[in-house]
Parts: C-alpha cells; sequence; structure tokens
C-alpha cells in the first residue's frame, strides 16, 4: 500500500488487555483430554504453556483497550469515523452483543463513529481487519479508524486443544492517515501493504504441512513478490499462529531464518 502524497497509513495506540483471572495450563479445559488423546509430552516450555486468562467481562476488557488506544494515539473520539469490532468468536447472543457494543461506543463518546463486525477468520481476524481498516483510511473513505479486537472463548469450547490454551482478552489500535515527519516521534507503525488469500480446505481441515503449497506459503510469497521485495529483506517476524512448534515450522516454511522469529504471539 503506498502512501498517500505526504501521509502515510499508520498503526497507533496499540493497546492490549488480559482477562482478570488467570489459572495455570494444567487447569484449562480439555488439558487431560488433549495430552491422553495426542499423546503429548507435557514441556510447557517447549508448546509455550503457561498461564491463562479468563474474563466474565469480554466488553469491559475492550472498553480498556479503547480507551488506551485513543488515550496513546491522542486521537479525539469525535475525530473516530468507524469502529470495527474483530473477534473469532461473537462472545455471546446477538442481542447482548449489539447491546453491549452500544454501551462501549457511549461510554468512549464515539457519536461519530460508524460500526462494522469482523469474524470468521481464526487466529488471522484481528490482523485482517487491520488490513480492511487501512484500505478504507488509503481509499479517503476515513480519516481515523478505531480497530477493537475482542476474544472470549464460548463456554461449550475447552480452552486446550490441538496443542494450543486460550485466553480471552481484547486488543485496539487506530488506523490513519499521518504525515511522514512525526511518525517516530508519535510511536506509529507505517502499514505498507496489505495482502490476504483464502484456502477453504485449510479452514474445514486445518494446516496440512505436507502440503507443496500451504495458504501460509502463497501468501506471504505473493505478497513479498507484489512489493518487489526479498525474504532476505526482511528483518523481523510476528506470527498470528497461537503456539510455538508451529509458529516455528510455518515461518521456516516460507524460507525464513529462525534468528528473525519474534518470541511474541499476535492474537
Amino acid at each position: 500500500m503506498e502512501s498517500t502524497g505526504d501521509l502515510n497509513v499508520c498503526l497507533s495506540g496499540i493497546s492490549y488487555q488480559f482477562g482478570e483471572l488467570t489459572e495455570n495450563y494444567d487447569q484449562a479445559s480439555g488439558y487431560l483430554e488433549t495430552i491422553t488423546t495426542s499423546n503429548l509430552p507435557e514441556h510447557p516450555t517447549m508448546w509455550g504453556w503457561g498461564q491463562y486468562h479468563k474474563t466474565d467481562d469480554p466488553y469491559h476488557l475492550a472498553l480498556q483497550a479503547a480507551r488506551s488506544s485513543l488515550n496513546k494515539a491522542k486521537v479525539l473520539a469525535t475525530d473516530i469515523g468507524l469502529t470495527i469490532f474483530a473477534c473469532s468468536y461473537f462472545p455471546d447472543k446477538n442481542n447482548d452483543l449489539y447491546y453491549s457494543t452500544g454501551k462501549l461506543l457511549k461510554k468512549l463518546e464515539l457519536f461519530n463513529s460508524k460500526v462494522e463486525g469482523a469474524t470468521l477468520m481464526g487466529c488471522a481476524t484481528l490482523l485482517n481487519t487491520i488490513g480492511r481498516a487501512s484500505a478504507l483510511v488509503h481509499s479517503g473513505e476515513y480519516k481515523n479508524i478505531l480497530v477493537v479486537g475482542i476474544d472470549k472463548l464460548p463456554d461449550e469450547y475447552n480452552r486446550f486443544w490441538d496443542y494450543a490454551l486460550f485466553s480471552d482478552s481484547a486488543a485496539a489500535c487506530i488506523v490513519s492517515l499521518k504525515d511522514r515527519e512525526p511518525l517516530e516521534k508519535d510511536s506509529a507503525l507505517c502499514i505498507r501493504s496489505f495482502h490476504s488469500g483464502i484456502d477453504v480446505d485449510e479452514i474445514i481441515d486445518g494446516v496440512k504441512f505436507k502440503s507443496k503449497q500451504p495458504l501460509h506459503c502463497r501468501v506471504i510469497k505473493e505478497h513479498l513478490e507484489k512489493e518487489g521485495m526479498k525474504i532476505s529483506e526482511i528483518k523481523k517476524v510476528f506470527n498470528n499462529n497461537v503456539y510455538l512448534p508451529v509458529k516455528r515450522q510455518k515461518d521456516t516454511m516460507v524460507g525464513f531464518k529462525m534468528i528473525l522469529l519474534a518470541e511474541i504471539t499476535i492474537y
């Protein structure tokens, strides 16, 4: 994505809130079932298991994250043209969701903001929503968009499955047009480009590591080709996957060296 004149599409005010309740990985629902049926060795450091967080009120987490984001980015609520709620799983019934997001908008005084929701993209939901927001800002339709990620695992789902341990959390950021010069001072990140793809079979069956061209490899290679870049030019990789061995395997399949892989998970 190219800059717009003397302006850049930027990401700022990044904020993250964990659920207020904390428990150890072996207390998670589904833990014993998963390690028994999958015959997994109990090596928490290797898998990236630790404590997990849960909440009784995901909208309070979202409110904290959004308020912090506005304060960090120094953007007035009246200047937000659109708020997008991004959720891998919408936390509850539609009526509660509608009512609770409305209360959140009111508490933040986002009276000029339109509202949208984004889901069905799994671990990539928040990143994909930021990409959509950047396209809308780049087009000139909006100057500032608040993106709020809310995820509370539904009660009927196990917190521990397929090696992964899931927490309740909320995150927020603002996508906007900013002058080129003050970017470093404002701690803003320039969104240089965005690329996405879809594989229906992977949605149904999950990642197949023996595949000759899995989705993540194809999307990254297409992205770099579009930008005229080589893998050797990439300085750091942040992956949205939720557990360490698969994150490392997926990125090394693309061709990134282990030294580039940040030990941070982007949800």
